[in-house]
């Protein structure tokens, strides 16, 4: 049986639950950072199959995947499955000022 987190999960959601928080949300964001070159209003959408400890996402721009990210390894996904299926993913979004702010909340609480 395959586990499903919530539709509407975030890396807020998820953020007690990751392997390294600091690290996985540090490598979302430099992922958006890149993204951001060439698509401004490029967003972090997160795979909804799994635990959540490394989930997989994908970066999006006015409603187009850019690319599918393996949670693992912050690399472009080559799995097997199509990377936009409504079903393998959250129906919330974040912006990159979204996860900069996260990261800045787990750097301070770190502290």
């Amino acid at each position: 049986m395959t586990v499903s987190l919530p539709k509407d999960i975030t890396l807020w959601d998820l953020r007690t639950s990751l392997n390294d928080e600091d690290t996985f949300v540090s490598q979302a964001l430099h992922q958006l950072r890149l993204a951001r070159k060439t698509h401004a209003d490029a967003c972090l959408r997160l795979g909804i199959t799994g635990t959540g400890a490394l989930p997989n996402y994908r970066l999006e721009a006015g409603g187009e995947v850019l690319v599918a990210i393996d949670g693992s390894n912050h690399r472009p996904w080559t799995g097997g499955y199509d990377a936009t299926r409504p079903d393998n993913w959250s129906e919330k979004t974040m912006s990159y000022d979204d996860v900069a702010e996260l990261l800045v909340v787990i750097r301070s609480i770190k502290r």
